[in-house]
């Protein structure tokens, strides 16, 4: 999604910085005012990338307008991949109601 190689090879692809390059990159894709990066692991183990831990997931959400990012480092603990996907996505609706106020 854009991300600059350099940038994984120095943080991995499950990283603070890579969510913020995401969210960076989107936001220039779709020329639109907000940009959301996000990545990391729903506890499961990731065979091509075993760095960092399993459960921990990065979120950033980028405001083109104020040239601002907004950052999340949350863990996922719920027993199931979508119950996590939820948590998540309640999560960034709760920051963009916040962001956009």
């Amino acid at each position: 999604m854009g991300v600059p190689k350099e940038i994984i090879d120095k943080y991995t692809v499950y990283s603070m910085e890579t969510a913020v390059a995401m969210s960076k990159a989107i936001t220039d894709f779709t020329n639109s005012n907000y940009g959301i990066g996000i990545t990391g692991k729903l506890n499961k183990s990731d065979p091509n990338n075993k760095t960092g831990a399993d459960n921990i997931v990065y979120i950033a959400i980028y405001d083109h307008d104020h040239d601002k990012i907004y950052k999340e480092k949350m863990t996922v603990n719920k027993e199931s991949r979508i119950l996590n996907k939820d948590h998540i996505i309640e999560k960034i609706i709760n920051m963009l109601l916040t962001i956009i106020k």
